[in-house]
Formats: C-alpha cells, structure tokens, sequence
C-alpha cells in the first residue's frame, strides 16, 4: 500500500464498507418488488439469483445476479480511487463476498453472484467464458442442479486462473472464496450424488 493510502483515514473504512455492502441481498428488494414475498421462506429459501430465477423466471435472476455481482465491482472501484493497488483492490472486493455470505443476524446467500463480480475483477474474459458454461449446463439440465452448475463454474475458474497465473495473491483469494461457495452448497453436491446427510461430516 502506498503513502497516500496508508494516510487516508477514509482507508480504515473500506473493509467495513464493503463487508455491509455484501449484506445486501439484492434478491430480496427485487423479490419485494415483483411480488412483495421474501425469497427466504420459500422455494430453497437462498436470497440469490438461482432461486429467484425459479421463483419469479430469467429476468428476476438475471436482475438479481447483475445487482449482487455489481457489489465487489463498486468497492473495487472505491478501492481504486483511494490508490490501492489492483491486488489490494480485490481484496477490499472480496470482503462484500463475506457479507453477502455471513451476514449479521440473519440468513446469508451462496456467494455465487457477488463471487461472480470478483471474478470479473480478475479477469473479464475467463469470467465470461465460466458464466457462459454455467449457462449451457442451466440450457441442457434446467434449473433443478443450479447450486452444481456454481460450484462446477466456480472451480472452472479457479483452476483455469491459476494455470494462467499460477499462485498469486488473488488466485489465493479466488481460492478461498471458491471454497465458501462449495461449502454453501453442500446441501446440494450431497443430493446431486444421492449421499445420506449423515455420512459426510462436511
């Protein structure tokens, strides 16, 4: 971090920043909206883009995929105008990643859209070809195994980041945010391979 941002006061600010900004859940104001119900008492109760594309169709997902990824983006951004480095940058990003995910009080999302938008953060166009082949699997197999069609996505990116960069400060980062999206959908993983829940301590 350089001078001028280790003496902006403004800096001290950013993480808390963005760990609240994560906390809101677009799928929530957008679900309030269409039909004024709250996407966490019914279909898989996930206030993210998957179950608001099967509660409310394509546009209510895609609507709430675009808000929640724009998150990391805007604190990306933020990051950026107070001098913080690329790599610092996403970091500060990542940390809305966390909010989205573990919440104050209440029930957070998977992480999958605001993953999404730090994956756009360190490279557009891997990003885009991951989101393209979520896409593919939702056009062959529906909206049933949205939550594999993530991690699979998820894991396609990471491994693909660090063949082209190898290890680094943000693919570590890419590393630790895929892990929370797996562990988000643990549930789902255990009924894609048909495995009693208590077999597995995960």
């Amino acid at each position: 971090m350089n001078e001028s941002v280790s003496n902006n006061p403004m800096t001290l600010i950013l993480p808390l920043l963005s760990y609240f900004l994560g906390m809101l859940h677009a799928a929530i104001f957008v679900s309030y909206i269409i039909n004024g119900k709250d996407p966490r008492t019914t279909g898989s109760r996930n206030p993210g883009s998957s179950n608001m594309l099967r509660l409310n169709g394509i546009l209510a997902g895609l609507l709430t995929c675009i808000l929640d990824s724009s998150k990391p983006v805007a604190m990306y951004l933020i990051a950026a105008q107070l001098n913080y480095t690329h790599t610092q940058s996403i970091i500060i990003a990542s940390i809305s990643v966390l909010g989205h995910i573990f919440p104050v009080g209440r029930k957070g999302g998977r992480g999958v859209a605001s993953g999404l938008g730090v994956c756009i953060l360190a490279s557009p166009l891997l990003a885009f070809v991951s989101a393209l082949f979520w896409g593919v699997l939702l056009r062959l197999y529906g909206s049933q195994w949205c939550g594999m069609y993530s991690v699979a996505a998820s894991f396609c990116f990471m491994i693909t980041y660090y063949y082209l960069n190898g290890i680094t400060t943000i693919s570590l980062t890419i590393t630790v945010l895929t892990c929370l999206i797996v562990r988000q959908h643990i549930d789902h993983i255990i009924r894609f391979f048909q495995l009693p829940v208590g077999t597995t301590d995960l």
